[in-house]
């Protein structure tokens, strides 16, 4: 199961980094920051199963509240989508 949340997690990153790379110097409209800031959040995840070996069961997944809120806050502050 790890391989395969593997890679998985590497082709998630990949379209991520595509996703950025495509969006760079693109000004976003307002309707579509909520969706974009979620992006973020993904990363989040993505790092936290890499640090947890791509063990799904691991408890260091699931980040707290505190954590969720203020890293959508600070990117949507730096508009960094």
């Amino acid at each position: 199961m790890r391989d395969a949340v593997s890679v998985l997690a590497d082709q998630a990153a990949e379209s991520l980094l595509a996703a950025r790379q495509a969006a760079r110097g693109v000004r976003v409209r307002s309707a579509a920051r909520p969706v974009l800031l979620h992006r973020a959040l993904a990363e989040m995840y993505l790092n936290r199963i890499r640090r947890a070996g791509h063990d799904l069961s691991s408890p260091r997944l699931d980040p707290d509240n505190f954590n969720r809120i203020s890293r959508l806050l600070f990117r949507n502050f730096l508009r960094r989508y």
